[in-house]
C-alpha cells in the first residue's frame, strides 16, 4: 500500500451527522485493501473512504493489503473545524502565564493540524506559518514575517510568556465546543494568513496559486471532510458587492471540494476597532463601519452564515486583539456555531427596532429607543454605556454624543434621553461602533456583545405621543 494523504497519526476524522467517521484518502494497494476498524470502500482509482469508526477515541487503525500494511496511533472521531481569515485569526496576541500553561498541558481531544502537516495538540498559537512549504506560505513569510522578530519561529532561547506574540481564538474555540458537545473530540485547521486581502481567499480562475488553494490541499491532507469554517477577515476590505461575492465564492468552493449539499455552516467575526497611524479620517471611518454593516447584513439573507460582535473587546497593539480578548471570541463563536448547527442555546444580540419615545420628564425633547433581540438576561455595561452617537442624515461625519444626555439600559433595550424634539430628530441617523476607533462596551449577561450597525435613520423609526 502506497498512502499519499487522508489519514495520520494523531488526525480527527470527521463525524457524520450518524455520529460515525467519513474521510477519504488517497492510497493505491497492490492487493484486497482492509483496515481493522471501519470500512474502507472505492470511491475513484485511488480515492477510498474509510468509514463507520464511532465517534470518540483514542483509536490505533491497521491499514493494508496482502503485501503491507500501514498503522495509524491516536486517531479521533469527531468534529473538524477550518481556521480562516487574516491576522487576528491568525493570532497576534501576547503569550500570557496561562497561555504557557496550555502549552505545558495540552488536550489530547484538542489536536490540530499544523502547517508542517502533523497533528498534534492544540495550543494557544496554532497558525506557526513558518513550518508550512506551500509556495503561498513561503512567499508571505520570506516577504513579511520573517521581519517580525517576536513572532517568528520560537527556539529553546525564547521566554514564551509575556514576550512571543502569537495567541488566536481557534484553541479556545475548540475548549468551548468541546464543552459544548460533552466530550466530543475537536480537530482544527489553522490556515490564516495575517494581511490577507479576500481575493486571496478566492479560488483562482487559473492554476496559480493563494491561500484559498492552500487551504484545500489542507483539506484534503485531513480526510476532505470538515464541520464548517471559523472565518475572522475583513480589516483590509471595504464594505461591498465584491467582498461579498468572494466571500461567497470561497464557501461555495470549500463546500463543492467536499461534496456537501447546502451552505458550508460558517460562523465570521465582525471586525473591532484599530488605532493604526494615518486612518483616522471621516472618510476611513466611513469604510471601516460600512464593513462591519455589511458582515451584519450577509447574515441576515443566510441561514447557513452567523455574525459575532468583536466592537466590545481589548488590543494588544493598535489593531490586533488580545490574548483575553482571543479567548472571549473563542467562546463566542463556538457558542454561535453550536446553535447555528443544533438550535441549542440562544441566536447573537442584534438590533430589532427604533423607537422615538416621550423623554422621561422633559415634554420638549425625545428620547430614542433601541431594542435588541437574542439578548440573554438583560443588556448591562462596565461603566457609563458607550458607542452610540448620531449625525444628520446622509452627511458624511463622525457621529457624536452631542445632545444625548445619558444611555439607559432596560432589559433589552437602550434608551438614548436626548435634548433633541421629536422634529429634530426625524432628522438624524443613529450608529452603534461607528469608526475605526468606536469604544462600545454593552454585551448581554452572557458577555456577548451587541453587533456594531447603522447607519438607521430615525426618520424612518416609530414614534410614540406627540408626533
Amino acid at each position: 500500500m502506497v498512502l499519499e494523504y487522508g489519514i495520520a497519526d494523531g488526525a480527527v476524522l470527521q463525524r457524520t451527522e450518524n455520529e460515525v467517521s467519513e474521510t477519504f484518502m488517497k492510497a493505491e494497494f497492490t492487493g484486497t485493501p482492509h483496515s481493522s476498524i471501519g470500512t474502507l470502500s472505492r470511491v475513484s482509482d485511488t480515492i477510498w473512504k474509510l468509514s463507520g469508526i464511532a465517534t470518540g477515541g483514542p483509536y490505533t487503525i491497521e491499514i493494508g493489503d496482502e503485501k503491507s500494511t500501514q498503522r495509524f496511533a491516536d486517531i479521533y472521531v469527531g468534529d473538524v473545524w477550518l481556521l480562516a481569515g487574516q491576522s487576528n485569526m491568525e493570532g497576534a496576541g501576547l503569550m500570557t502565564a496561562e497561555d504557557d500553561s496550555y502549552e505545558k498541558m495540552p488536550s489530547d481531544k484538542l489536536r490540530a493540524f499544523y502547517m508542517d502537516r502533523v497533528w498534534r495538540s492544540a495550543l494557544p498559537q496554532l497558525h506557526q506559518i513558518w513550518l508550512s512549504e506551500d509556495p503561498a506560505h513561503v512567499e508571505w513569510y520570506q516577504t513579511v514575517m520573517s521581519k517580525r522578530t517576536n513572532q517568528k519561529a520560537p527556539n529553546e532561547n525564547d521566554n514564551p510568556a509575556p514576550q512571543r506574540k502569537g495567541v488566536g481564538p481557534g484553541l479556545f474555540f475548540a475548549k468551548e465546543l468541546y464543552r459544548l458537545t460533552s466530550g466530543v473530540p475537536q480537530g482544527l485547521i489553522p490556515t490564516a494568513v495575517g494581511g490577507a486581502p479576500m481575493e486571496a481567499w478566492t479560488p483562482p480562475n487559473d492554476d496559480g496559486y493563494n491561500y484559498y488553494t492552500a487551504a484545500v490541499k489542507r483539506l484534503a491532507e485531513c480526510g476532505g471532510r470538515i464541520r464548517g469554517l471559523f472565518w475572522y477577515q475583513g480589516e483590509n476590505a471595504f464594505g461591498n458587492e465584491i467582498y461579498a461575492r468572494n466571500f461567497r465564492r470561497m464557501r461555495e468552493g470549500f463546500r463543492d471540494f467536499y461534496g456537501r449539499e447546502g451552505a458550508l455552516p460558517t460562523v465570521q467575526m465582525q471586525i473591532c476597532h484599530h488605532s493604526l497611524p494615518g486612518y483616522n479620517t471621516v472618510g476611513n471611518g466611513e469604510a471601516w463601519s460600512s464593513m462591519r454593516t455589511l458582515q451584519a447584513r450577509m447574515a441576515h439573507t443566510d441561514p447557513e452564515l452567523v455574525t459575532v460582535a468583536t466592537i466590545d473587546l481589548d488590543r494588544d497593539d493598535c489593531i490586533h486583539l488580545s490574548s483575553a480578548s482571543q479567548k472571549k471570541v473563542g467562546v463566542r463563536a463556538a457558542n454561535a456555531m453550536y446553535h447555528l448547527l443544533t438550535g441549542e442555546g440562544m441566536g447573537q444580540p442584534e438590533l430589532l427596532d427604533v423607537t422615538v419615545c416621550p423623554h422621561n420628564y422633559n415634554e420638549s425633547f425625545g428620547s430614542v429607543c433601541v431594542r435588541f433581540q437574542n439578548v440573554m438576561g438583560a443588556l448591562s455595561s462596565l461603566g457609563v454605556p458607550s458607542g452610540f452617537g448620531m449625525r444628520e442624515r446622509g452627511v458624511m461625519e463622525k457621529p457624536s454624543m452631542e445632545k444625548i444626555q445619558r444611555i439607559e439600559l432596560e432589559g433589552d433595550r437602550a434608551i438614548l434621553h436626548t435634548e433633541y424634539t421629536p422634529q429634530e430628530l426625524r432628522t438624524k441617523e443613529i450608529w452603534y461602533g461607528w469608526g475605526n476607533e468606536a469604544y462600545c462596551n454593552i454585551t448581554d449577561k452572557a458577555d456577548r456583545s451587541i453587533l456594531a450597525f447603522g447607519p438607521i435613520s430615525i426618520e424612518q423609526a416609530e414614534y410614540e405621543g406627540d408626533n
